[in-house]
């Protein structure tokens, strides 16, 4: 499971795969991780 906030934020693949549809995996990137 998660261990807490720190630790589910510094992996975005893991909060994203959880809590996105793989359909909106772009979105989310471009919306939370702009590069």
């Amino acid at each position: 499971g998660v261990r807490g906030p720190r630790d589910a934020w510094s992996d975005p693949a893991r909060v994203a795969a959880a809590r996105v549809p793989r359909a909106g995996a772009a979105a989310w990137t471009r919306t939370y991780w702009p590069s």
